[in-house]
């Protein structure tokens, strides 16, 4: 007994399937963009072009260096994104971030890219005029043989069994497509509609996606109905997989990783190299170390493999740190305020606190630019992190030696209510800035007014004691008292934080062209376009040339600021003004307890 189905359902199916390879392309661009590598592109009209036939090699050795890769290599990746680019084995069949399933559902579009042609033209087109719908012919027939169908839809089943079919025959090849990426398609808790049926009929075909022809057993759907629902699943599959945000954030943040480190073992690199999350500064081109060893790193403060970005910003506080260390053991207990019997303990105590937090700061800051060219993610941002506990330390630090001038008694007991009261809300306020330091959104780009607005508020707590100090204790000369802070040592922070804020002066270079913008970590985290139609934006194989630099005699003059990259840079300047900041703090705070305690 045979049942015919609508003789209008192989023209839906046409229209559905015109639908999904109206969409491939995008697709296809899309789910490449998740894969750990370099990107091959399509021609404009979709098909791979020519000059792109070693594309499948391409994409075998691809995964192949995937099983190769490390995990001390990814080391400082996200825990999903080392899984991710770093797994050779059987994972859970309902991830979706599994590299597996990206590799075989990319195949599929490409090899549906590459059977169907462009979007304007091919055999959906061409099969609506030669094969009318309407026919006896296109009757569906549920008896010994599978019903006949237009040929693109036969076509696309063939390619789709061919990707998803779980065949026996290829346990005796050593190639199965029994993969996560085919139980994500064919698999889920909320779907239970089968996308294979075991039918009568089946045909031989030779796999191009082994290195060798595989002979495999392929059955065709029962109905073109099934057809319809299996395409309806894959295609809403193909959505979850390409807009998973785990999947999507590690594919744009860890985009040129591999190219980048292969590049950095011999060379220095240059900004669009880096992957994201290693860019900080946009207007700062060449100079980046992008190292995979922790002892080159070290090497790089002697400039063993080369100058780079960092070079004088590691010595401008590496010089600061011995400086400051020999005043510790040696200048400062030669002075007045240390051997006077009339400056409190407490008070010397915390002079020693300032002290040390000089050296501290200046040192967490030489660590922090050594290793912020490494490539292990997670060992870099925790050198950030420190930088700014750093920076965070001798701020609270300064602070509280300006209050314990302004407010504290005479040297019976220098203690009152008010110093007290201060001191704690300066410590405390050290310890959220301490605890937000260690925020990974604290070291984003677009944090760095976030960063200048606290730390300007920590500084505030100096100034507010000082008028404190003056409405409440008369009998004390504040002003007097806190000028030496003012001239000698908040005004060159000042200044220094303008420097830094507004990458002075390199956002006036002109012999390269710098990006707009750094994406920002929603974008990062969202944006496949970064990296799809945007990839020649943010990743160019060579900075192209600044629109006003019109000859190479003004691309390497001096007022073209192409030095920038390498000495005189906003954060270098930013680094001087800190020295003469702390170096100022130093010598004003010993005016300071000298006037405070009358020391002649």
């Amino acid at each position: 007994m045979s049942t015919v189905q609508d003789p209008q359902l192989n023209s839906v199916a046409l229209n559905r399937l015109e639908k999904f390879l109206n969409s491939v392309e995008t697709k296809m661009e899309r789910l490449e963009a998740l894969l750990p590598g370099e990107p091959s592109l399509c021609s404009s009209s979709g098909v791979v072009a020519s000059s792109h036939k070693p594309r499948l090699q391409k994409l075998r050795n691809r995964g192949k260096q995937i099983f190769k890769w490390s995990k001390s290599q990814v080391a400082g990746a996200p825990g999903y994104a080392m899984r991710k680019m770093s797994h050779a084995g059987p994972v859970d069949p309902h991830a979706i971030d599994d590299t597996g399933a990206i590799m075989h559902l990319y195949k599929f579009l490409k090899s549906t890219v590459e059977e169907f042609g462009s979007q304007s033209s091919g055999p959906v087109a061409e099969t609506r005029e030669t094969t009318p719908v309407a026919q006896d012919s296109d009757a569906i027939t549920m008896v010994d043989t599978p019903p006949p169908q237009p040929p693109s839809v036969k076509r696309f089943k063939e390619i789709y069994d061919e990707h998803f079919q779980n065949s026996s025959s290829a346990g005796t090849t050593g190639f199965s497509y029994n993969s996560s990426a085919a139980t994500l398609v064919s698999s889920s808790s909320s779907d239970s509609i089968p996308l294979h049926k075991n039918i009568v009929s089946s045909t031989t075909y030779t796999s191009s996606a082994c290195d060798g022809p595989v002979s495999q057993s392929i059955s065709s759907s029962p109905s073109t109905e099934q057809f319809l629902q299996n395409l309806e699943l894959l295609d809403q599959k193909i959505e979850v997989l390409i807009d998973d945000p785990e999947t999507v954030a590690a594919s744009i943040k860890f985009h040129n990783y591999q190219t980048a480190l292969q590049h950095g073992k011999e060379r220095h690199l240059h900004y669009y190299e880096l992957p994201f999350p290693w860019r900080e500064n946009r207007f700062i081109v060449n100079g980046y170390r992008f190292y995979d060893s922790y002892f080159k790193s070290l090497l790089s403060i002697i400039n063993w493999y080369g100058w780079h970005n960092e070079t004088v910003n590691i010595w401008t506080h590496l010089c600061g740190a011995l400086y400051f260390a020999y005043i510790i053991f040696k200048g400062f207990p030669q002075t007045l305020v240390y051997q006077s019997d009339l400056v409190p303990t407490a008070a010397k105590v915390m002079a020693f606190v300032f002290l040390f937090a000089g050296v501290e700061c200046f040192i967490f800051s030489v660590i922090w630019h050594t290793f912020n060219g490494i490539c292990h993610l997670k060992s870099r941002s925790n050198c950030a992190c420190v930088d700014y506990t750093g920076i965070t330390i001798l701020v609270t630090a300064s602070i509280l030696t300006t209050e314990f001038v302004t407010l504290s008694g005479g040297s019976g007991s220098p203690y009152t209510w008010s110093l007290l009261f201060y001191t704690s809300v300066t410590t405390l306020l050290g310890g959220v800035g301490f605890f937000m330091n260690w925020s990974p959104k604290f070291d984003r780009p677009e944090s760095r007014p976030l960063r200048i607005a606290f730390y300007l508020l920590l500084a505030s707590l100096g100034v507010l004691s000082f008028v404190h100090s003056s409405l409440f204790h008369p009998n004390i000369n504040s002003a007097q008292i806190i000028k030496p802070v003012l001239s000698k040592s908040l005004g060159w922070y000042l200044i220094g934080v303008v420097f830094y804020g507004a990458f002075i002066p390199e956002r006036w270079r002109s012999d390269v062209q710098v990006a707009d913008k750094i994406p920002s970590e929603e974008e990062l985290s969202t944006d496949l376009g970064i990296i799809t139609k945007d990839r020649h934006i943010h990743f160019r194989v060579q900075p192209a040339d600044h629109h006003r630099c019109v000859s190479d005699k003004h691309k390497n003059s001096f007022l073209s600021l192409w030095w920038v990259d390498y000495f005189g840079c906003s954060h270098t300047i930013w680094h001087l003004f800190v020295l003469f900041g702390v170096f100022g703090h130093y010598s004003a705070m010993l005016e300071m307890y000298e006037k405070r305690w009358l020391i002649n």
